[in-house]
């Protein structure tokens, strides 16, 4: 953890990284992983059904915090970005995702990012790919939950990434 305080529970049969109180931030370094090349990365989020829409945000940035490659994600889908773009609600969720296992997909090919939410591509958006070549080999989620003993927090799983 690079902040905060998360802790491992099970839920739906898998296990989840949860937010306890306030903000974690953690990273995950990938060997030989280069993200200026092809590559596809996975993964799942909940929102716990209590707390509000500012109280219960996800990202993920490819690299670093602040990365051109990153994917913030709330509550409600209607404030889902992919950088400063909104991400639109392709694949027909309700706004408000209390209770729902969602999943999300980037995958990056040439110069374009493709991002899936539940199997559906919800939006396509071009990178620069030179850029992506000072990024060092990892991921970085930052997770915003309120209190878990309230029943307000944000979960993350599955996180998958592949590359050509």
């Amino acid at each position: 953890m690079l902040k905060g305080h998360g802790e491992c529970v099970s839920f739906g049969g898998k296990k989840w990284l949860a937010t306890t109180k306030g903000v974690v931030v953690f990273q995950k370094d990938i060997p030989n992983f280069k993200p200026d090349k092809n590559w596809a990365l996975e993964y799942h989020v909940y929102f716990s059904p209590k707390g509000y829409e500012g109280d219960h945000k996800i990202y993920l940035f490819v690299g670093k915090e602040g990365s051109p490659i990153s994917v913030g994600l709330a509550k409600y889908a209607s404030w889902w970005k992919y950088g400063e773009l909104a991400i639109p609600n392709e694949a027909g969720l309700p706004n408000e995702l209390k209770g729902q296992v969602v999943k999300i997909a980037l995958k990056k090919e040439q110069e374009t990012v493709h991002i899936f939410v539940n199997d559906v591509r919800s939006l396509s958006a071009p990178v620069d790919v030179p850029s992506l070549s000072a990024l060092q080999p990892r991921i970085v989620v930052k997770m915003e939950g309120v209190d878990i003993g309230q029943g307000e927090y944000v979960l993350i799983t599955d996180l998958k990434l592949t590359q050509e």
